[in-house]
C-alpha cells in the first residue's frame, strides 16, 4: 500500500479504529506512517462474538470479561496457546469454547495505569486458517512473511545508509 502511495501522508486524519482480527505490528506501523497524526484504537474481536478485548492507551489488550470468557488452551512452555472463547451475551445461540485460530497468552497481574484490572491478552499471531500455500503443499503463516519482509527492509535500509556514509 505505502509502495503505491509513495511518501504521501494524510495528517488531517485524527482517528483510526481497527476492529476484528489481530492487528499485525507491521500494519499498525505502516498506518502510522501514512496517517502520522492519527490516534489508533485497536479492538480484538470475532464476528460471532463481537468484542473480546480492547487496547487501552497504555498498550494493554484488556479482556472484556462481561462479554466473553477467554481461555488459552494447548499451551506451550512459554504459555502461548490457542485462544478459546465462550460468549456470555448471546443467550439464544452461544459459542462455547470456540477456538479462534489465533495464538496468544495471558499477562496476569498487570497493574495498568488506565485503571482496568481485567486480564490482559497478549496476542502473538493471527488466524491459523489464514495461510499462504507453498508449491510443495506446505502452509506458511502470513505473519512469517511479514517478519521476512520486515527483516529484508531493515537490512536494505542498513545497507543503504552504509553506502550513504561512504
Amino acid at each position: 500500500c505505502h509502495k503505491y502511495l509513495g511518501n504521501m501522508q494524510f495528517p488531517f486524519i485524527e482517528y483510526i479504529e481497527f476492529n476484528g482480527e489481530f492487528l499485525e505490528p507491521a500494519v499498525e506501523e505502516l498506518t502510522l506512517k501514512i496517517f502520522p497524526n492519527a490516534q489508533i484504537a485497536n479492538q480484538y474481536g470475532l464476528q460471532e462474538i463481537q468484542s473480546v478485548a480492547y487496547r487501552c492507551p497504555y498498550g494493554h489488550m484488556h479482556i472484556m470479561k462481561h462479554n466473553c470468557f477467554v481461555e488459552i488452551i494447548n499451551q506451550d512452555k512459554a504459555g502461548i496457546g490457542d485462544i478459546c472463547i465462550t460468549s456470555l451475551q448471546n443467550h439464544v445461540m452461544p459459542y462455547v469454547r470456540f477456538i479462534t485460530g489465533d495464538k496468544g497468552k495471558f499477562e496476569e497481574n498487570i497493574n495498568c495505569q488506565c485503571g482496568c484490572r481485567n486480564i490482559v491478552l497478549d496476542i502473538k499471531r493471527g488466524r491459523d486458517n489464514d495461510y499462504v500455500l507453498r508449491p510443495n503443499g506446505n502452509k506458511l503463516h502470513p505473519y512469517l512473511l511479514l517478519q521476512l519482509i520486515e527483516n529484508i527492509t531493515k537490512e536494505f535500509n542498513k545497507k543503504t545508509s552504509e553506502k550513504e556514509t561512504i
